[in-house]
């Protein structure tokens, strides 16, 4: 009997509201200002699923953060030579040695503009080059004219000269190993890091159907996953 005469009176409290909600129906500032007692003033539902998915993303922020992948450029990226060969080259770069002009002709090696464009979306991309900066530079101008893709240049004068070899120091480019791999056709090249070299074979412009920048793609893709690069 009891439990009916609560029911009855929650009955009657909720046809009072109805009343009350009927009688001011027209008027939106009432409803404003007076919020139902049977509903919360704030969501703590949805509060607490951000709370919840902004964990997440943190995370993932975190370990998609961008590694560093160096690469070499002659016989790597592109061949240069100071004869015009059979077929056409790509561009022409004149510099002074000992006060003489001479011409190099540069060839891209097959692949080489969709490689750089799919790498430098999962890479910061540098170029480290065992060439000087007069004859570099504009090489590496031809291959990102519009400087979006590669991020840094290092040239001879960054090198470590060991006899007739030009050794690659990653540590000036990035101090922490686990995030930097270098790219290049001579191993003495990653001598001080052998952990982080990856060996690719030498292009001299003698193959028009070589594939070794695109065999490189599904590597370098899951590479950029791991915690350390080694």
């Amino acid at each position: 009997m009891f439990y009916r005469q609560k029911e009855s009176s929650r009955s009657t409290s909720k046809s009072s509201l109805d009343s009350t909600n009927e009688a001011n129906d027209g008027s939106p500032v009432t409803r404003a200002t007076r919020p139902s007692p049977m509903r919360p003033l704030y969501s703590t539902t949805v509060t607490h699923t951000k709370k919840r998915s902004s964990v997440p993303g943190a995370t993932r922020s975190m370990s998609l953060r961008k590694k560093t992948l160096v690469l070499d450029l002659d016989e790597t990226l592109i061949h240069g030579t100071l004869s015009s060969q059979c077929r056409s080259y790509h561009h022409a770069v004149e510099i002074m040695v000992e006060n003489i002009a001479c011409l190099y002709y540069i060839y891209k090696r097959p692949h080489v503009d969709y490689f750089l464009k799919k790498v430098s979306e999962w890479y910061n991309v540098v170029i480290f080059t065992a060439s000087i900066m007069e004859y570099a530079d504009p090489v590496i101008d031809s291959l990102d004219p519009h400087r979006t893709l590669i991020q840094q240049r290092y040239f001879r004068e960054s090198c470590i000269q060991q006899g007739c070899n030009f050794l690659k120091d990653l540590t000036i480019i990035e101090p922490d190993l686990s995030h930097v791999c270098l790219i290049d056709n001579s191993p003495a090249s990653y001598a001080l890091n052998r952990e982080n070299g990856i060996p690719i074979q030498a292009w001299y412009n003698n193959n028009s159907q070589d594939e070794e920048l695109l065999n490189l793609l599904p590597f370098l893709d899951a590479l950029r996953f791991t915690q350390d690069i080694r």
